[in-house]
């Protein structure tokens, strides 16, 4: 069964192209949601805007984590691991330069991926963006945010990708060459007036290949009428054999080979072919999209005398008779996913080059993780998940000897690694037993979402079955329209829990629902909403469904911030 857009149509797809390899695990929530990194404590309160990515530096015991923000510095969460993680406002892990032309390529910059290594030393990618509606200088954008709100194809926004480098664990970030000589990647064509948004813009992690290089994809942002030639929009596949160096960089050529180099514009002269990358098919059937979060997937039976070599390389087969059945994948990849859930897909590759040739048919079609309980933490109006990573709590602590298996306990600082032991078998002395049987799982799923304009990032456990699990339950039936009582249950605010009676009072033609004078069930702009009809700050919750003509049962989100946060569990008929 083929599968086209809209993007609607692809969680009840994926049920259509998921199950090409039964050998092929599920991922499952596991337990509730949780505040992943509070970006409200310690007084640095920018709301992330990337993928979350974590490093652990193994010579201080520190886990560090970061996601881009939406203002200016990047601040770190830090801790012992990745459960004990506590806001760090001292300083950030990076300054952008704030360089206001385009063609130093240091304008407003946020690290994206970072590789540490067991030095210390950590190699970092970092995502610039110039932005020529915020300069004031009206031959850069005709909008100029300064005077009026600039959206949309309004804004005139050049994206590219440069490297970083720490020396000290992390903790503090610099370019790792001045400006413009930091410059990784660049669409070939200088800066364009009114153009909109285009350039190299979502990081991957840096993974390992077989051939000891490492790589990663860049997504491609622009139309076809504001990229250069020949150029799409959509994951360009990147490869290096130095992380140290910016100009060793190269992207996959029509070829299929890494051999795309890029040159900045600004000092080459015009006509100089080169720096179009071949990016991946973005497709429904696609294995992931721009923001790409790829791991590599572990058991106890995996790593055995891995030495030096890029882990882990031997088979992962079972052979019965003429048949040879995979066992387990060796890479998962989580990506964006719809409005309730979260795209993944397994390689059953053992080369993580080959899972970025072609038009990814080294992976399995791609599932979907529906991300259910999610919306109470999220704007009512704005429910979609954003920047969906895994993360393995246990990632850091899995390998025991790191002189035996060097190269494996590197991915582990660098949360590369994602636990499967009880999806494989057998036992493995190079492999930490108490974190591989930690129960429950040590895996969870992170991902962004968003409330009044701001965000907070959220996680929960999640596990791995080779049974496919139940399609999400159905919603709820409506109340019946003769209900005069509704109980309000698992709010974050205490207050706006109990039992709501119908009162005389209408509100836009409709019955309201009385707590107390403070706490009211009414209806408003065709949508139910929990607080004051007349008191903007008591306004507590609303919910998603559209001109219902009774509270809904379920669906309900935040409105102002996440001080009142989760929104209801349940708005209930309790008496009619």
């Amino acid at each position: 069964m083929a599968c086209w857009w809209p993007a609607a149509v692809i969680l009840a797809c994926s049920f259509a192209f998921s199950d090409a390899n039964p050998a092929a695990p599920y991922l499952v929530l596991e337990g509730d949601w949780e505040v992943g990194l509070n970006n409200t404590e310690g007084g640095c309160p920018e709301p992330p805007d990337s993928m979350p990515i974590a490093w652990h530096d193994r010579a201080t015991g520190i886990t560090r984590a970061i996601s881009a923000v939406g203002g200016w510095d990047t601040y770190p969460w830090q801790g012992p691991t990745l459960n004990e993680l506590v806001r760090n406002c001292s300083g950030p892990v990076y300054v952008p330069i704030n360089s206001t032309v385009p063609q130093t390529y240091a304008n407003r910059q946020w690290v994206q991926s970072v590789h540490i290594f067991p030095n210390g030393t950590a190699p970092a990618l970092i995502h610039n963006e110039f932005h020529g509606e915020k300069t004031g200088n009206l031959s850069y954008c005709s909008c100029q945010d300064a005077t009026e709100h600039c959206v949309g194809t309004h804004k005139c926004v050049l994206w590219s990708t440069g490297l970083g480098v720490s020396h000290n664990g992390g903790a503090e970030f610099k370019v790792a060459a001045q400006p413009p000589n930091h410059l990784v990647a660049a669409t070939p064509a200088r800066f364009v007036r009114d153009h909109g948004i285009l350039g190299y813009g979502p990081i991957s992690p840096l993974v390992r290949g077989s051939d000891g290089a490492f790589y990663c994809t860049v997504g491609i942002a622009g139309t076809a009428a504001t990229l250069p030639p020949g150029q799409t929009p959509g994951p360009c596949p990147m490869r290096t054999e130095t992380l140290l160096d910016p100009k060793a960089f190269r992207g996959r050529g029509a070829d299929g080979r890494f051999t795309v180099q890029w040159h900045d514009p600004y000092t080459t002269p015009p006509g100089v072919p080169g720096g179009i990358c071949n990016t991946m098919d973005q497709v429904p059937e696609a294995p992931f999209f721009n923001h790409a979060c790829f791991r590599r997937v572990v058991s106890a039976a995996d790593v055995k005398d891995s030495g030096t070599a890029p882990p882990p390389q031997q088979p992962r087969n079972t052979t019965h008779g003429h048949t040879t059945t995979p066992t387990l994948p060796y890479f998962l990849v989580v990506s964006d996913g719809t409005a309730k859930s979260v795209r993944y897909s397994w390689s059953f590759n053992p080369r993580f080059e080959d899972t970025l040739q072609g038009n990814g048919s080294a992976w399995e079609p791609p599932r979907f993780l529906h991300v259910d309980g999610l919306q109470r933490w999220s704007s009512a109006a704005v429910p979609r998940p954003e920047y969906a990573v895994v993360l393995d709590a246990a990632s850091p602590f899995l390998v025991t000897d790191r002189e035996a298996s060097p190269l494996l306990a590197e991915d582990g600082d660098n949360y590369l690694l994602v636990n499967a032991t009880g999806l494989g078998s057998g036992d493995d002395q190079q492999l930490n037993s108490s974190a591989l049987s930690s129960s429950p799982s040590s895996l969870y799923l992170y991902v962004a979402v968003s409330a009044a304009g701001s965000r907070r990032i959220m996680r929960r456990r999640v596990g791995m079955t080779m049974t496919r699990p139940p399609p999400p339950p159905p919603p709820p039936p409506p109340p019946p329209s003769t209900c005069t009582v509704f109980a309000v249950v698992g709010a974050g605010n205490s207050t706006f829990n109990g039992l709501y009676h119908k009162t005389g009072t209408r509100v836009a033609g409709l019955a309201t629902f009385e707590l107390d004078a403070h706490h009211i069930l009414y209806s408003s702009a065709g949508r139910w909403r929990i607080g004051r009809p007349t008191v903007t700050a008591d306004l507590g919750y609303v919910a998603t469904p559209e001109n219902a003509t009774l509270p809904p049962p379920t669906g309900w989100g935040l409105v102002h911030d996440y001080i009142r946060a989760p929104a209801p569990e349940a708005v209930t008929c309790v008496k009619h």
